[in-house]
């Protein structure tokens, strides 16, 4: 049976979260906090249990200052039991039906990894998001630019340059609350300055080195020299390797896709 999750199967929910992203627990559980919604959440029972589920959050993409609602799907996942039985495929059809009922465009999402881009491609999901990758070594920044910690009060800044970055391409809408949020989740966040205008941020985190997750602004290759070494994202132009997968659910989102000069670009969306 499949339809939407209730508020009593929040811990139930965490458990499958657990199972499919492990490592997780501290983020999982800030995410349910401040964020889950059970009208926003598609499961499948059997038994009385929930065996699979996919979030379905709504969104908007925009291009050239004309916005598109959208269906971001997060977090799907299946318990290792009741995997290839066609579970997260029942769920995907019914959030485009729930979708198309809210009037979305589109469908997006970013994969886990790049083996999930077939199985998304069964369900007429295009790689259209991309960024490009690039590993930098240790440089030094010249003289009168200067490297510092972002902090809550840079978002409108951070957000002028990214709405910059945009421009010709289809890209989420973000607001001055959603980078101040990143710089939350973010222990690597930085902006470089020169003088009194911010260049270049990026929003960082360690791995087994430092990986700057998304890195915007006219100078960002300063900027990740002087953190690295280091790779680095950065929204992409022309071939570069894919990062999420985008289906329209409209005419109007089809004439979207089409109408975009620059490379699509998603990131920053929990993943």
């Amino acid at each position: 049976m499949t339809g939407f999750a209730a508020p009593q199967d929040r811990a139930e929910l965490m458990e499958i979260y657990d199972a499919c992203f492990p490592g997780e627990r501290d983020f999982c559980e800030w995410l349910f906090d401040g964020f889950w919604r059970a009208e926003d959440t598609l499961v499948l029972r059997e038994g009385g249990r929930i065996l699979s589920a996919v979030h379905i959050p709504a969104f908007e993409l925009a291009l050239d200052g004309e916005q598109f609602p959208a269906t971001y799907i997060y977090a799907a996942g299946t318990l290792p039991a009741a995997r290839g039985r066609g579970c997260m495929g029942r769920l995907l059809e019914l959030s485009f039906e729930e979708s198309r009922r809210r009037g979305h465009d589109f469908s997006a999402l970013i994969t886990q990894n790049d083996g999930l881009f077939a199985f998304y491609g069964r369900f007429g999901y295009l790689p259209a998001f991309a960024v490009g990758r690039r590993k930098f070594g240790a440089g030094e920044l010249p003289a009168g630019y200067r490297l510092r910690r972002a902090e809550p009060r840079d978002a409108e800044a951070m957000l002028a340059l990214y709405e910059r970055e945009m421009r010709g391409r289809l890209a989420p809408v973000r607001s001055a609350e959603w980078m101040r949020l990143q710089t939350e989740l973010f222990g690597e966040t930085y902006v470089l300055e020169r003088g009194a205008e911010m260049l270049a941020y990026c929003f960082g985190e360690r791995q087994e080195e430092l990986l700057l997750t998304e890195l915007v602004g006219a100078e960002r290759e300063l900027l990740a020299a002087a953190l690295g070494p280091c790779t680095a994202q950065s929204p992409a132009e022309g071939d570069a390797a894919p990062f999420g997968c985008l289906l329209p659910l409209s005419e109007r989102g089809e004439r979207a896709l089409r109408g975009t000069r620059r490379t699509p670009y998603i990131n920053l969306m929990f993943n």
